[in-house]
Parts: structure tokens; sequence; C-alpha cells
């Protein structure tokens, strides 16, 4: 197709113009139907996933802290529940990615290879596991749904080494790697396709400098998989108020911020909780501490 990513933006929101027609093929309706479907089975069961020994997942490999995934892989239960309000958000993400792939398909782009394995393989029975959102033109694509913030981050600011919190770039720089393990001519520029949950905006984003090397993942592999060598946090604690400190950003998402830092206490605010590490004044807020531990973790119900 003569079709590219320069036009992928303006022309999947030209689908839905007013003065946009076109005829739907009963496939593509078919194969967006199939993805919507997945999307709510695997949210249904994600609670029920056994991870299968001596496996990273191509989402980890830019994980930012390694302690995070030192206990993801060897103590998965010590993290927190998901609620199913969690479940909820990640699954109309997943639905409005499946929604931009149509789109973008029916646009007049090339949108193949959807949900395309990729398994790299390491002599001492490790693997590194993940599957593409699609190739689109001739480029992998990530397709990531965002809040305002995230989508400002990512498209508009740009994403770089130091504000990449949560690794994205890492996971498009191991795809990148084992291009070879997909069909056909894989260009060498992939990319973000963002949407803001929100407004509704859409853009496309370059990930940051994740290339990666065989010697680099095994880098990356060799550090988190002995149970028995706990790593260093990823983060440290910052400033609050009164002399008070909280979590960051980045642990207070993370599943495992309780056995991390032991002694957290978590008090309500109005745009959500804040996880208190060191507490010199009491808050005036609600503590909601126990709450909290009762209603996230096995060991305290």
């Amino acid at each position: 197709m003569s079709k590219d990513h320069k036009t992928l933006v303006r022309d999947v929101l030209g689908v839905l113009d007013s003065k946009t027609s076109f005829e739907a093929d009963p496939n593509d309706i078919a194969e967006f139907v199939d993805g919507v479907g997945f999307s709510v089975i695997k949210a249904q069961q994600e609670h029920t996933k056994v991870r299968d020994e001596k496996v990273l997942y191509a989402s980890e490999v830019g994980e930012p802290c390694k302690r995070k995934l030192w206990y993801k892989i060897h103590f998965p239960e010590r993290g927190e529940f998901i609620s199913n309000q969690t479940r909820l958000k990640f699954l109309y993400g997943d639905i409005l990615e499946e929604v931009l792939l149509y789109l973008a398909k029916v646009s007049g782009h090339e949108v193949s290879q959807k949900q395309a394995s990729i398994v790299h393989e390491f002599e001492d029975g490790w693997q590194i596991r993940g599957r593409i959102d699609a190739v689109i033109d001739g480029e992998i694509v990530d397709v990531k749904s965002a809040s305002v913030y995230g989508y400002d981050k990512m498209v508009d600011v740009g994403l770089t080494k130091d504000n990449d919190a949560f690794g994205y770039s890492g996971q498009l720089g191991f795809y990148q790697l084992n291009k070879d393990q997909l069909e056909g001519d894989i260009g060498t520029a992939p990319r973000f396709l963002v949407v803001d949950k929100q407004n509704g905006r859409i853009g496309l984003a370059a990930p940051a400098d994740g290339t990666y090397s065989e010697r680099s993942l095994e880098k990356i592999k060799d550090e988190v998989k002995d149970p028995g060598i706990i790593l260093e946090r990823g983060f440290e604690d910052e400033a609050w108020t009164n002399g008070n400190r909280k979590l960051g950003v980045n642990c207070s998402y993370c599943a495992f911020k309780k056995d991390c830092w032991p002694g957290l206490r978590v008090f309500d605010y109005s745009r959500g909780p804040v996880w208190a590490t060191s507490v010199r004044k009491v808050p005036k807020n609600v503590e909601i501490t126990e709450r909290w531990k009762r209603q996230s973790f096995k060991e305290t119900k």
C-alpha cells in the first residue's frame, strides 16, 4: 500500500468524519469482535494465571525497578490483589486498542501480524516472551491507551530514559531486536500509537533509546533470576509535607510496596491514597492503612 505512518493519525480520525463513508468488510468486523471478546476473557482469567518458570515477558524487559521484577518472578503471591475496578480500567484500555487497530485497517493502512508471538531463548532454559500488537505499514506498532498526562508525555514531550517510568520503550526495543521472527521486511522505526482515554486524542510516539543486544538481554535475565538475592530498590521515597515522606509515582503503583517498604501508612485524599514512608506529623486526612491491607493482601484477610 502507498500509505505510511505519516498519515496514520489523520486517516484513523478521518474514518469517523461525517463526510466519510465506507463499506465494512465482514472479515474485518469479525476480527475486531474476536479481539474485543479475547480482551474480556483475558480480564476474567487474569487473576487465575500462573506464571511459567524461567520466563520473562517483553513488557518487563524495560522495567526500571529490578527489585519489582524480582518479586514478580519469584514471589508473585506477595503482591496486591488487582481490584475489579482496576481490571475494568485495563479492559477498556484493551478494547480501545482494538478500536484503533480496526480504524487503522479500514482507513487503508496495512495492518498485519496482530498478536504475533516473539520468543527469545537463552542457553540456560530461560525465555523472554512477547506478542506484538501489530505491524502497520511495515513497522512494529505498540498501541497504548493513556491518561491525559501520559499522552502529553509520550506524544507532545516525547519519551526519554528519564521519563519512561514504566519501561515501555524496552518492550519495543525487544521486539525490534527479534524482528526476524516476524514475516516480511520490518522497518527500523517502531512506534507507539497512543490514545488519550479521556479526550480521544491520538498520536504517534517514538520510543526512547530502548535498543538491546543479545548480551544486554542476558544481563537483564541474570540480574533477576536468583531467588536468593534481593535487588536494590529502583526508586527512593520523596519529601511530602511537614517533614513527612511518601512513595513516588512508580512505587505507589507497584504491587509489592508493602514488602519493599515495611511500615507504610496510607492516608485517603480526594485524588487518591498517599503511601507515607515516614510520618513526623500525622496528616488530618483519614488513615486507611488497615483497610488497604485487609482488602489487598491474602495474609490479612
